[in-house]
C-alpha cells in the first residue's frame, strides 16, 4: 500500500499546482525521505499555505516513520481543509487507525476505500486483505471469515492470507 499510496498523492500534489514545500514534500516522499518530507511539509503547516496537500503530505510521512498517532491527526486535519477523499486517502487514514488500534474506524475507511470507483485492482486487494485484519484485530470473526473466503476466491494466488486462514479456523 505504502508504494502505492504515495505515488497517487503525488499526482495529485503535482495537479494542485503547489510549489515550493509542497514541491519538495513531495519529492522528498518519492525519494522516501521521510523526515525531510515531514519538514518540508510542517513549514507549510506554520505559514498557513496549501494545507490540505500539507496535512495530507505530512500525514504520509508520519505513517511511513511509523508515527501513527500523528498520522491520524494531521489525515483528520487534512479532511478539515477539503483535501480529496479518494481510496487512497481512505486507505492511508485506515491504515493508521488500524496500527492506533481504532478498529471500526480503520474498517469504515476500508470500506469507504472499495466503494470508490476508481480504486485500482492493487489497491483493492490491498485494501481488502487490510479490511480482512481490521475485522480479526477487531475479534468479528464472522465478517473476518466471509471477507477472508471472498478473498480467497478472488485471489488465490495469494500466500500471505494462509496465516489469516489457519488463524480463523481456530475461531
Amino acid at each position: 500500500m505504502k508504494k502505492i499510496g504515495i505515488v497517487f498523492v503525488i499526482i495529485a500534489m503535482l495537479l494542485c499546482g503547489c510549489n515550493g514545500n509542497i514541491k519538495d514534500g513531495k519529492a522528498f516522499l518519492e525519494g522516501e525521505q521521510y523526515e525531510e518530507a515531514k519538514e518540508a511539509f510542517g513549514k507549510e503547516i506554520q505559514e498557513e499555505r496549501h494545507l490540505k496537500e500539507a496535512f495530507y503530505g505530512y500525514g504520509i510521512a508520519c505513517f511511513e516513520l511509523e508515527e501513527y498517532e500523528e498520522a491520524v491527526e494531521s489525515f483528520e486535519k487534512a479532511i478539515q481543509f477539503g483535501a480529496e477523499q479518494d481510496a487512497v486517502f481512505h486507505s492511508f487514514l485506515g491504515a493508521s487507525y488500524l496500527e492506533t488500534e481504532r478498529f471500526d474506524k480503520a474498517i469504515q475507511e476500508y470500506k469507504e476505500a472499495l466503494v470508490d470507483e476508481n480504486i485500482t485492482a492493487e489497491l483493492k486487494q490491498e485494501v481488502r486483505y487490510n479490511l480482512i485484519v481490521a475485522y480479526e484485530k477487531n475479534a468479528d470473526w464472522d465478517l473476518a471469515k466471509k471477507e477472508l473466503k471472498d478473498y480467497k476466491e478472488d485471489y488465490p494466488d495469494d500466500t500471505r492470507i494462509k496465516r489469516d486462514a489457519d488463524f480463523l479456523e481456530t475461531r
